[in-house]
């Protein structure tokens, strides 16, 4: 919760400068285009997703104690999750639990931000298709793996994905639309960079991630900056082929400037991380400046996008892939060797 090929000569390098001028189509095709998405046809998964936050908010206020043991049956543990996990209300069979969700029910900002999300979606059926198309491909690349019970919620911008055992849920309210009203009337407004990639076509793909970083966590043992940008290379690559029509922006979360500009810097930014021997510094705060959502990567310029370090691991896994083409998604995911593919890679743009 995710091509191009990568040349260290100078005179490949102002090549792919022009190309990039003359072609905004090249900057998004990825090396893994050229591998043809199998047939998937005749695999059924059976997705479904399940409106939750529509009965949620449908029930009778009068009557909830009453009520909350249909809730519970129907949506299961993922009951549990909601109210423990992400609005934090406590157990469901707690004696308090009642009239603390009856509080949340009744917040005028709550109900607010439902409305918003219900005519946003008042159904959702482009998701259901996405992600039943995401999870034939995964039954097919990771046979024997289970299909979760796939929910939607609303749950006060606690999180976008929600994630356990057999549930992957999706939170609407992170998805309204980066122009959406409600996000400047929180307090504090949510930043431009934050409101960028909350809309409708990186809902499927958020979750499709979630739902690999959960099903693949990072072994503890890998705590380096590499490591970090390695994993995410391998989640990015495994997305694609499970979203072989996604394009490359939607992919990162990137504008097409955003991307021209990584392409452009590419080589710098790898020079930076070698020369100042980062790569292999494993303080999470440093880490976390290549890694994480922000308005840019502070040690690259102020025209560079968040999260470069997930870029160049995307490319550098890419490069593994192309130079290892017999490597297949559940292979790459089980290769716990990140010095392995660092070094088959060759990467040195």
């Amino acid at each position: 919760m995710i091509l191009l090929h990568s040349y260290k000569a100078n005179g490949m390098k102002n090549a792919l400068q022009v190309l990039i001028v003359l072609s905004v189509v090249a900057v998004f095709s990825g090396c893994q285009t050229k591998k043809k998405a199998p047939d998937v046809s005749g695999i059924h998964v059976n997705v479904q997703v399940q409106r939750f936050e529509k009965d949620l908010f449908g029930l009778n206020l009068d009557s909830l104690p009453q009520q909350i043991p249909e809730l519970e049956k129907k949506y299961g543990s993922f009951m549990d999750l909601f109210s423990n996990r992400i609005i934090q209300v406590g157990r469901v069979n707690e004696p308090d639990f009642p009239e603390l969700l009856k509080k949340y029910l009744t917040d005028y900002s709550v109900n607010r931000l439902y409305t918003s999300c219900m005519n946003e979606y008042p159904e959702v059926d482009f998701l259901n298709r996405q992600l039943d198309g995401a999870f034939r491909y995964y039954a097919y690349y990771f046979p024997g793996k289970g299909i979760p019970h796939v929910y939607t919620f609303v749950g006060g911008f606690s999180q976008s994905i929600a994630t356990s055992d057999n549930i992957l849920a999706i939170a609407l309210e992170k998805y309204l639309g980066r122009n959406n009203a409600i996000y400047n009337e929180l307090n504090p407004p949510l930043p431009q960079y934050l409101k960028f990639n909350m809309e409708k076509e990186m809902m499927a793909s958020d979750a499709m991630k979630g739902w690999l970083m959960t099903e693949f966590p990072k072994p503890d043992s890998l705590r380096t900056l590499l490591d970090e940008m390695i994993y995410n290379g391998k989640v990015l690559c495994v997305l694609h082929d499970l979203m072989p029509q996604l394009p490359d922006t939607l992919l990162l979360g990137y504008s097409p400037e955003q991307m021209k500009w990584c392409l452009k810097n590419e080589g710098g930014m790898w020079t930076y991380l070698v020369e100042n021997k980062l790569l292999f510094k494993t303080d999470q705060f440093e880490i976390r400046k290549f890694i994480e959502e922000s308005p840019y990567t502070k040690a690259f310029e102020r025209y560079s996008p968040g999260r470069a370090g997930v870029w160049i691991g995307w490319r550098l896994v890419s490069r593994y892939l192309e130079k290892n083409p017999a490597v297949t998604p559940a292979m790459l995911m089980a290769e716990q060797d990140y010095m392995k593919i660092l070094q088959e890679s060759r990467y040195d743009p």
